[in-house]
């Protein structure tokens, strides 16, 4: 039998806050058996700003650039069949439904999958959703104070 998960620390620990400030100003990229276009890059980093830093696993960060590799093909698709046309005409004339169609939602399908997994494992991670929501709003607090802290750290020589 599996042992349990070992709990996360509070975040109003001196331990935890410093974890979650170090992490702020890691960051954080897809990894390099995902091939993502410069679209799809951009969907990314939207899913990531989501968490705070210290919260991505590189399971859930695989699982992210997952969901933006399909989102961008999901709008790339949806693009084609607009230019295209919902219905196509063989050479005898005979009209019949545009093939993109079965795709687009089988990545519609798959972006919700993915998109539940990644709650799933947010949600295991926790005890319970609300707790879950309350940790990621203080976390994202804490890492925009660390880098207003940190501006305000830099070193800048005044010239006379």
């Amino acid at each position: 039998m599996a042992g349990k998960k070992p709990k996360k620390a509070p975040l109003n620990t001196v331990d935890e806050q410093a974890r979650i400030m170090a992490a702020a100003f890691m960051e954080i990229l897809p990894p390099e058996e995902v091939e993502l276009s410069p679209r799809a890059v951009k969907y990314f980093d939207k899913i990531i700003s989501e968490l705070a830093k210290a919260e991505w696993t590189p399971h859930m960060i695989d699982i992210a650039a997952q969901l933006a590799y399909y989102m961008d093909e999901h709008e790339t698709q949806k693009r084609l069949l607009k230019k295209e046309g919902h219905t196509l005409k063989n050479g005898k004339n005979y009209h019949y439904q545009n093939p993109r169609f079965p795709l687009i939602a089988s990545y519609a399908d798959r972006i919700l999958a993915y998109r539940r997994s990644l709650s799933l494992h947010l949600i295991g991670n926790s005890t319970s959703r609300v707790k879950m929501e309350a940790r990621n709003v203080g976390a994202k607090k804490t890492e925009q104070m660390a880098q207003a802290i940190s501006s305000r750290l830099i070193a800048r020589p005044k010239l006379n």
